[in-house]
């Protein structure tokens, strides 16, 4: 009899806490549909007072529609993002004779609404995912009083807050601070080498700068990693050190430098991509067949044929791309097609496809 009491028990608590959690899924539910329903609510009048006052007829008028807007906005983040997702629409939808006007609009609106200060208020008080948020917003709008708070917060515990702080000082071009968060987490190997091509990508200040004092300060993996992301810019003035890096017998250094000569393309370079084109790393060998696609000469129209019958599928991929890049004839990519290698084959039938779209 005991065991059936418990038996009994267990299933009235079972039913209660499956009860209880169906209200609390219930109510967060509602809640997010009552959150769902006022924003699509504030959207529509949002909407409909930026069409009013593009239209506004007179400046007394336009000066009312400004100041209802700036209401409507208040001093909430939410509320001004949306509005800013509005005016987007508003341009993608009017002609260019009024895009000048929505931006005056926007002008006049940040004048009333202060969104500096919306953000400076997030960024004291909001928590981190906020903060992160509010870090960004600030450098977008070019607020360098808060730079220093910025360059406080890339030392923070959490990764998102410091990592967003650091993005935040890219956005300023701030050469040193960017380069002192990379140092104080080079030796974490739990972060993506990506990030540093989102900090190159995203920096506004003069990337060469930020480069010496990165390869001058950090250790090699990071050197390697930033030679990488250095690559897409194209910035000769570390050429030379490539070149010379390539000849060291260091792999990922070599890695590094041909992968950051290849946009180059220079003439000059040729012999480099054609002796790294035989190397026994398949990265080396695809790059220096991205490089040789840019000479175009006859020679290194070769190396590049020969490419398509390398035993990696990247290479004969990168190999591909390379000759349909090139001045090749159609004879000769009929004779690739037609050829005894279906691999080669079916590398160049691939990048036509896409190419070409045949």
């Amino acid at each position: 009899m005991k065991y059936e009491l418990w038996g009994v028990a267990g299933i009235i608590f079972c039913i209660i806490v499956t009860v209880i959690e169906y209200i609390i899924h219930f109510r967060l539910a509602q809640r997010h549909e009552n959150e769902k329903n006022t924003t699509e609510y504030l959207e529509k009048q949002l909407t409909v007072l930026i069409e009013s006052t593009i239209y506004a007829p007179t400046d007394n008028a336009l000066d009312q529609q400004i100041c209802t807007l700036a209401e409507k906005i208040g001093g909430c983040a939410e509320s001004y993002e949306l509005a800013l997702e509005c005016f987007k629409r508003a341009k993608e939808n009017h002609k260019d004779d009024d895009i000048e006007q929505i931006d005056r609009i926007i002008a006049l609106v940040d004048e009333k609404v202060k969104p500096v200060e919306i953000y400076a208020e997030m960024l004291a008080n909001g928590d981190v995912y906020h903060k992160g948020y509010a870090c960004r917003r600030l450098a977008d709008m070019g607020a360098v009083q808060y730079k220093e708070t910025f360059v406080k917060l890339t030392e923070a515990a959490d990764r998102d807050l410091s990592y967003n702080a650091a993005m935040a000082l890219c956005t300023l071009g701030d050469a040193q601070s960017v380069c002192n968060y990379i140092k104080q987490i080079q030796g974490d190997k739990t972060y993506s080498a990506r990030m540093i091509n989102e900090f190159y990508d995203e920096f506004k200040g003069d990337r060469a700068e930020l480069s010496k004092l990165l390869l001058s300060d950090c250790n090699h993996y990071m050197k390697c990693t930033v030679i990488k992301a250095m690559a897409p810019f194209k910035l000769k003035e570390f050429k030379q050190m490539y070149q010379l890096g390539f000849t060291e017998n260091d792999k990922q250094l070599q890695i590094a430098c041909i992968k950051a000569l290849a946009p180059f393309g220079d003439p000059e370079d040729e012999q480099t991509f054609c002796i790294a084109a035989q190397n026994n790393d398949w990265v080396i060998r695809s790059a220096a067949l991205q490089g040789l696609a840019h000479i175009n000469s006859p020679s290194a129209l070769r190396v590049v044929k020969s490419g398509l019958y390398d035993k990696e599928w990247w290479v004969r991929q990168t190999a591909a791309k390379a000759l349909v890049s090139m001045n090749v004839s159609p004879k000769d990519i009929e004779e690739i097609l037609s050829g005894y290698d279906r691999f080669a084959a079916d590398a160049l039938k691939s990048v036509l496809y896409k190419e070409i779209e045949l």
